[in-house]
């Protein structure tokens, strides 16, 4: 939601980017590295919206090394009066010494009824990017911030840079988790993306039908924005539903 947020800034351009860099993630002053894939695609006319991302990376803690993957794939549509979204993660690792563990699967799929129709979605996000301002500029791309508190002192930051045409060319963050008596964990990346103007694939946005989904823990409810979230996200949420305090979700039977 976030990202989509800052996408809809200047000009609602339905895009893909794609871009590689690496993620560092420190805590106590040791630096350890993945390598991440990411596309993001959207499409402002049927307001789809995908990110899929790949990682990998090495770990070594004394003798032991630790080898890890992950995808990682979020689409969210809306059509029929409902939006409907999908979180589906799955996660590999290999230690030194050790047998091979069974990948960690997991996917969430739920829906928000109240939704409006696509072209009064976009007609929302075209009135709120209007008031949005760059926040700083870099290799010519204006750059959108945004800054989100995490329940227990830790902290979020993101920033979008895009061209005046609204494509996007890079993904800037640094997020600082709080672990109580223990040094903080500061994990950021920096990623060139190189993005194509126009209607995405639909494998941009297609669900496995082999991915085994539930409901989220919220009890059958797509979570709403946390009341700690930026301004400018609930502005975004709001131009989904009919109404906030209406907007419900129910499990989709998989």
């Amino acid at each position: 939601m976030l990202r989509l947020a800052i996408v809809s800034a200047l000009n609602l351009a339905s895009q893909t980017a794609i871009g590689d860099g690496v993620v560092h993630t420190n805590a106590g002053g040791k630096d350890n590295q993945l390598n991440m894939h990411i596309e993001l695609a959207v499409d402002f006319d049927k307001i789809f919206f995908g990110e899929h991302t790949q990682s990998t990376g090495t770990m070594t803690i004394g003798t032991i090394t630790v080898k890890t993957s992950s995808n990682s794939t979020m689409v969210m549509t809306v059509g029929d009066g409902s939006v409907s979204m999908v979180n589906h993660v799955i996660a590999r690792s290999e230690v030194t010494g050790q047998p091979p563990q069974p990948a960690q699967e997991h996917c969430m799929k739920c829906e928000v009824e109240h939704a409006k129709a696509p072209a009064d979605v976009k007609a929302c996000l075209a009135a709120l990017a209007g008031d949005l301002k760059p926040s700083t500029t870099k290799g010519g791309f204006d750059g959108y911030e945004e800054d989100m508190a995490i329940p227990g002192g830790s902290t979020s930051k993101a920033t979008l840079f895009m061209d005046g045409e609204g494509l996007l060319h890079e993904i800037a963050s640094e997020t600082v988790v709080h672990v109580p008596n223990q040094p903080n964990v500061t994990t950021t990346f920096d990623i060139p993306l190189t993005p194509k103007a126009g209607s995405p694939d639909e494998a941009h946005f297609a669900v496995d039908p082999a991915w085994k989904c539930e409901a989220p823990p919220t009890g059958a409810q797509c979570p709403a924005p946390p009341p700690t979230a930026p301004p400018q996200m609930l502005q975004v949420y709001k131009c989904f539903v009919s109404a906030l305090e209406r907007a419900q979700a129910r499990d989709i039977v998989v």
